[in-house]
């Protein structure tokens, strides 16, 4: 087998953003994700009031057999021709489409080992597929808690079920944790946005890039695409297209 030597200068002229984004409902997650350039939404189910209006294709996961379909189609060339963002909506709903499948293949009502473990597998066979097509990758999750039973602290991370809520974020390059503060009261409220790229004691997140902030106000694809560009991007988001459109 012949050996090609590359240079890892070529890998900053056209950067793939590969990111797990999560929070609590109601934070902004589809947006912020739908940002990206010419999205396609996988949805598991009806969780998309949020860009309700948008021009926005998206694909409705009812079972988990459908998404060997899904993959298949996005292999396509005309598929990459069309889009250059895929967004997983959630991750969350789709580990548990996932679930459904294997216990109704082993005819069990609730999991057992076996099942946990089929799952993984399962999982990971997705997440492997969907990091090497040539797209923009975004997974949209929940936030969930784990509990260090050593020291007691409550750490918010992805609601991702059983082994692979340690795995998953080693499939991508990002894991942003994206939270909401309320100041004041009433009509005099204000809420910003905010999301954190580096872990703490208090929620997981991953900037395996380094070229992300500790936090960043009012998080946008561009935002994200910009810094992972070096400071300029070469494609405007779904979202400025949008806009432009509408004026």
């Amino acid at each position: 087998m012949a050996i090609t030597i590359q240079n890892t200068k070529t890998l900053s002229d056209s950067p793939r953003v590969r990111m797990i984004v999560y929070g609590d409902s109601g934070v902004g997650k589809t947006t912020f994700a739908a940002g990206f350039p010419k999205p396609l939404l996988i949805c598991p189910e009806k969780g998309l009031l949020s860009v309700a209006g948008q021009d926005l294709p998206y694909i409705e996961i009812e079972k988990w057999d459908e998404i060997e379909e899904v993959y298949l189609y996005l292999l396509k060339a005309e598929s990459r021709k069309q889009y250059d963002t895929i967004v997983v909506d959630s991750l969350t709903d789709l580990q548990q489409r996932a679930l459904s499948f294997i216990l109704d293949a082993n005819g069990r009502e609730f999991p057992e080992q076996r099942d946990w473990g089929q799952l993984l597998e399962v999982m990971r066979r997705f997440l492997r597929q969907m990091g090497d097509l040539p797209y923009n990758l975004v997974f949209v999750c929940l936030a969930g808690t784990e509990k260090d039973e050593l020291t007691g602290i409550v750490k918010e991370r992805p609601a991702i079920s059983g082994r692979l809520a340690v795995e998953a974020p080693a499939y991508v390059d990002i894991v942003m944790h994206m939270q909401v503060e309320k100041t004041g009261r009433g009509d005099d409220a204000v809420i910003s946005r905010y999301a954190v790229f580096q872990p703490d004691n208090r929620a997981a997140a991953k900037d395996r890039s380094g070229k992300m902030p500790v936090v960043m106000k009012d998080p946008t694809a561009d935002k994200v695409i910009s810094r992972i560009s070096g400071g300029s991007t070469s494609t405007k988001s779904a979202a400025q297209k949008r806009r432009r459109k509408t004026k």
